[in-house]
């Protein structure tokens, strides 16, 4: 369930998560979810196949508390198989994007959408494996990618430029990566214990 959460105080000491609002569902594992810079949509990623109707990343209002829609990529074949998506973000106030990636084929893709239109404005191969994480400076001028073979690739969030590639940041696949604020320096982590 994709569910609007608050935080409640019950005492001085005391905080608890309250349900506010059911959003509604996605069919398999949830990958990726962020809130746009004013709040009023969240972008999921899910682990459902993309390459059917309804499925894999979708834009939920939050004041209507509904999906107001799924994303679909056009290049995704509708015969694809294994094809999902991992990662959501959007990127600062104005800039009008939002960003997934998406695995398809083994390969790994990084995803630039329109939020006005939700229209795909540009789709880069950034792995020849499937991402396994990545993020976002907040600044959004860096994306940052982790595969299954523990490499890392920073790329430029405009044009999907190549910043930089550490093909041995880890011995097996990446569990999370982290950019500062202007995107001039990035974490990663694995499931190799190393960091």
């Amino acid at each position: 369930r994709v569910q609007l959460c608050a935080w409640r105080r019950a005492t001085e000491k005391d905080l608890h998560i309250e349900v506010v609002a059911t959003l509604g569902q996605h069919t398999d594992a949830v990958t990726g979810i962020a809130f746009s810079p004013d709040d009023s949509l969240i972008l999921t990623t899910s682990a459902e196949s993309a390459s059917k109707p309804g499925q894999g990343a979708a834009v939920w209002s939050v004041c209507e508390k509904s999906r107001e829609r799924a994303l679909s990529d056009p290049s995704v074949p509708a015969d694809a198989r294994g094809a999902s998506y991992r990662f959501a973000a959007f990127g600062p106030a104005g800039s009008n994007v939002a960003y997934t990636c998406l695995n398809l084929g083994g390969e790994g893709y990084a995803t630039r959408w329109n939020t006005r239109d939700w229209t795909v404005i540009s789709r880069r191969r950034v792995s020849k494996d499937p991402v396994t994480a990545a993020a976002l400076s907040p600044d959004g001028g860096c994306l940052v990618a982790g595969d299954s073979e523990g490499r890392v690739v920073i790329l430029d969030a405009a044009t999907f430029a190549t910043r930089s590639v550490d093909k041995d940041a880890h011995m097996i696949f990446v569990t999370t990566v982290a950019c500062n604020d202007d995107g001039s320096a990035a974490l990663s982590g694995s499931a190799d214990a190393s960091a």
